[in-house]
């Protein structure tokens, strides 16, 4: 019984190691480990520059990635700063870019990292460079402040001297103006070198003339204002002046007329005084000594302010330059203004008078006398008589005062009350005529 036993558990163990032998000889394949994908990021090229357009790319490679286009994520972009496109992957290679907009901040970002099809690169950095300073004009030498010469005569030139960072290059544009100041003005045509030559062909009075010098990307700068006095020749002709007719002072009489005659205008303001002492009593000597000022205004606005200083109630004076202002101005370019006052002058012969110059005056009809209570004196309407304009004469009204503190020297002449109708338009001087000037 005993070896009964044995025997039976010898052949089951020899069935169990059999059925185990089987099992570990057996054709089953061993399972394929999952391959791994990455993506690794290389050094920064080209240029991105703070508030400028620029790119940079970077090259890429990929580990178990397949060929193709992905798109690029990237994590932790400075503001400003978008990824450009897709990530095209060939042969377990590619290039990233990166494009920055004006709002882009200078400095170093770090830790972006790039994703693709489930892989993330390493951290990688970003370096935004400043935007280069902008150029900045200096001027060096300004134009001379005053230069002074004759009419007829004139020479000289206006020179500026400026120098410009970062390598810029500079350009020049000068321009007259109608006032002491660099705001505003006229661009002179041509005149576009660091130097201006004078016109030879200007006639007595002031000009002023400026600078402005650019580069690209600069702020332009203007210079200082250069003041051009031009002097009118020495006249050769004796100044002479003479008052006729009778104009009432306290009557208004329709019909009274008078005239003033005198061989050249006045170049000095001792000569326009002179003839002031002896035609500055009488009404119509107060009208033609205000045309006078207003010539010599327009010959050198110094010389002509003084005048007229002297020959108007204060409150009259900046009303007056006001209008010689805009009457001789570049833009309206009537140097013939006055001459349309003057006895042979009318707009078909281009405003040349007879000689002596002669101005007519009248009473004025339809503008009884008044009388101006701030002035305590009565206010005389004078016509100048004129083949300028429509209407054939223009009024000015004049007074004469003993009230302080105003010219006239206390009511020993007259001065000019109102005179804007003066500086009306005239008409226009016909083509085929042209303005000779005046003495």
């Amino acid at each position: 019984m005993k070896q009964l036993f044995l025997y039976l558990s010898i052949a089951f163990i020899t069935f169990t190691f059999g059925l185990q032998g089987c099992k570990d000889s057996g054709n089953e394949p061993e399972p394929t480990p999952t391959a791994t994908k990455s993506v690794s990021v290389g050094a920064q090229s080209g240029a991105l520059t703070e508030k400028q357009a620029g790119t940079v790319n970077y090259p890429v490679t990929t580990s178990n990635i397949a060929n193709g286009s992905y798109s690029a994520t990237v994590a932790n972009l400075p503001a400003g700063v978008t990824v450009s496109g897709n990530v095209s992957i060939t042969g377990n290679s590619g290039t990233l870019s990166l494009a920055g907009s004006t709002s882009t901040v200078a400095g170093t970002t770090t830790n972006l990292t790039l994703s693709i099809d489930g892989a993330t690169s390493q951290a990688f950095s970003l370096t935004i460079a400043a935007a280069p300073a902008a150029p900045v004009i200096t001027i060096a030498t300004q134009p001379a402040a005053a230069t002074s010469v004759t009419a007829g005569a004139v020479t000289g030139s206006l020179t500026v001297a400026a120098t410009v960072t970062g390598g810029a290059t500079l350009s020049y544009q000068w321009y007259s103006n109608t006032a002491n100041n660099n705001t505003g003005g006229t661009a002179i045509s041509g005149a576009t070198s660091a130097s201006f030559t004078i016109p030879t062909t200007l006639t007595a009075g002031a000009y002023y003339y400026f600078c402005e010098v650019r580069a690209t990307g600069a702020a332009s700068v203007r210079s200082n204002v250069s003041t051009v006095t031009v002097s009118a020749p020495t006249p050769s002709t004796p100044f002479e002046v003479n008052i006729t007719g009778t104009i009432s002072h306290t009557t208004h009489t329709v019909g009274q007329s008078g005239t003033v005659s005198f061989s050249r205008f006045p170049a000095t303001v001792d000569e326009w005084k002179q003839a002031r002492e002896k035609i500055g009593g009488q009404p119509h000597g107060a009208v033609a000594l205000q045309l006078m000022a207003s010539e010599m205004w327009r010959r050198n606005n110094t010389t002509g302010r003084s005048c007229i200083d002297l020959n108007n109630v204060t409150s009259n004076i900046t009303s007056c330059v006001n209008r010689l202002n805009d009457v001789f101005s570049p833009s309206s370019a009537r140097p013939y203004q006055m001459a349309a006052y003057l006895k042979g002058a009318s707009w078909q012969n281009g405003y040349n008078p007879t000689k002596p110059y002669t101005i007519e005056m009248r009473v004025a009809a339809g503008r009884p006398y008044t009388n101006s209570s701030t002035h305590q004196a009565t206010v005389i309407y004078i016509e100048v008589i004129s083949h300028g304009h429509d209407s054939g004469s223009v009024p000015v009204a004049v007074l004469k005062t003993q009230r302080p503190g105003e010219p006239g020297e206390n009511g020993k002449f007259f001065i000019v009350f109102e005179c804007s109708s003066l500086y009306n338009r005239c008409r226009e001087i016909s083509f085929t005529n042209p303005f000779n000037g005046l003495d």
